[in-house]
Protein backbone atom coordinates (compact mmCIF):
# COMPACT_ATOMS: atom_id res chain seq x y z
CA UNK A 1 0.00 0.00 0.00
CA UNK A 2 2.77 2.32 -0.25
CA UNK A 3 2.43 3.13 -3.62
CA UNK A 4 -0.92 4.75 -2.37
CA UNK A 5 1.45 7.25 -0.66
CA UNK A 6 -1.48 7.73 1.98
CA UNK A 7 1.16 7.24 5.29
CA UNK A 8 1.21 5.21 7.91
CA UNK A 9 -2.22 2.86 8.05
CA UNK A 10 -3.62 0.67 10.06
CA UNK A 11 -5.34 -2.37 8.24
CA UNK A 12 -7.29 -4.95 9.71
CA UNK A 13 -9.05 -7.65 8.37
CA UNK A 14 -12.70 -7.21 8.37
CA UNK A 15 -14.43 -10.11 6.67
CA UNK A 16 -12.96 -12.75 4.92
CA UNK A 17 -14.98 -14.37 2.37
CA UNK A 18 -14.69 -16.84 -0.17
CA UNK A 19 -13.39 -14.84 -3.45
CA UNK A 20 -11.95 -12.18 -1.58
CA UNK A 21 -10.88 -10.28 1.72
CA UNK A 22 -12.25 -7.14 3.27
CA UNK A 23 -9.70 -4.71 5.44
CA UNK A 24 -10.65 -1.70 7.10
CA UNK A 25 -7.98 0.41 6.08
CA UNK A 26 -7.93 3.98 8.40
CA UNK A 27 -5.20 6.61 9.17
CA UNK A 28 -5.83 10.20 10.43
CA UNK A 29 -6.94 10.73 6.65
CA UNK A 30 -8.26 8.04 5.24
CA UNK A 31 -11.20 5.29 6.41
CA UNK A 32 -11.70 3.23 3.48
CA UNK A 33 -12.65 -0.04 2.97
CA UNK A 34 -10.06 -2.65 0.93
CA UNK A 35 -11.46 -5.42 -1.20
CA UNK A 36 -8.91 -8.03 -2.25
CA UNK A 37 -9.95 -10.32 -4.89
CA UNK A 38 -8.65 -13.84 -5.79
CA UNK A 39 -8.00 -14.61 -9.42
CA UNK A 40 -11.19 -16.06 -10.10
CA UNK A 41 -11.93 -13.99 -13.40
CA UNK A 42 -8.44 -12.68 -13.81
CA UNK A 43 -8.97 -9.28 -15.20
CA UNK A 44 -12.68 -8.72 -14.77
CA UNK A 45 -13.29 -9.23 -11.80
CA UNK A 46 -12.39 -5.62 -10.47
CA UNK A 47 -14.19 -4.04 -13.82
CA UNK A 48 -17.58 -6.30 -12.88
CA UNK A 49 -17.27 -5.00 -9.19
CA UNK A 50 -16.59 -1.34 -10.07
CA UNK A 51 -19.40 -1.46 -12.76
CA UNK A 52 -21.84 -2.73 -10.43
CA UNK A 53 -21.41 -0.32 -8.17
CA UNK A 54 -21.09 2.51 -10.72
CA UNK A 55 -24.59 0.96 -11.63
CA UNK A 56 -26.47 0.83 -7.82
CA UNK A 57 -24.78 4.61 -7.23
CA UNK A 58 -27.06 5.78 -10.31
CA UNK A 59 -29.96 3.21 -9.76
CA UNK A 60 -31.28 3.99 -6.41
CA UNK A 61 -30.70 6.18 -3.57
CA UNK A 62 -28.95 3.44 -1.33
CA UNK A 63 -25.63 4.44 0.10
CA UNK A 64 -22.91 3.19 -2.04
CA UNK A 65 -19.16 3.30 -1.68
CA UNK A 66 -17.28 5.40 -3.85
CA UNK A 67 -14.33 3.74 -5.49
CA UNK A 68 -11.11 5.57 -4.40
CA UNK A 69 -8.56 3.40 -6.60
CA UNK A 70 -8.29 -0.18 -7.87
CA UNK A 71 -5.90 -2.48 -9.97
CA UNK A 72 -7.61 -5.10 -12.01
CA UNK A 73 -4.65 -6.70 -12.47
CA UNK A 74 -1.93 -9.05 -10.74
CA UNK A 75 1.16 -7.36 -11.69
CA UNK A 76 1.53 -5.36 -8.66
CA UNK A 77 2.80 -5.50 -4.84
CA UNK A 78 -0.29 -7.46 -3.72
CA UNK A 79 -0.02 -9.48 -6.40
CA UNK A 80 -4.20 -9.51 -6.28
CA UNK A 81 -6.71 -7.58 -8.08
CA UNK A 82 -7.56 -4.53 -5.67
CA UNK A 83 -10.25 -2.25 -5.18
CA UNK A 84 -10.00 0.57 -2.06
CA UNK A 85 -13.31 1.91 -1.42
CA UNK A 86 -15.08 4.79 0.56
CA UNK A 87 -15.76 3.59 3.87
CA UNK A 88 -19.72 4.46 4.97
CA UNK A 89 -20.70 3.27 8.43
CA UNK A 90 -23.90 0.80 8.41
CA UNK A 91 -24.05 -3.13 7.78
CA UNK A 92 -23.73 -4.90 4.24
CA UNK A 93 -26.69 -5.83 3.07
CA UNK A 94 -26.28 -9.44 3.31
CA UNK A 95 -25.96 -9.47 6.72
CA UNK A 96 -28.64 -10.77 8.96
CA UNK A 97 -30.70 -8.61 11.21
CA UNK A 98 -31.04 -9.69 14.77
Amino acid sequence: MKHLRLGELSITLSRPRGYHNVYRVQNKYTNAILRVLLPLEPGYNALSIVASLEWARQANSLPVPQVLRGDNSASNTLEFEWILLQYIDGAPLDEDED
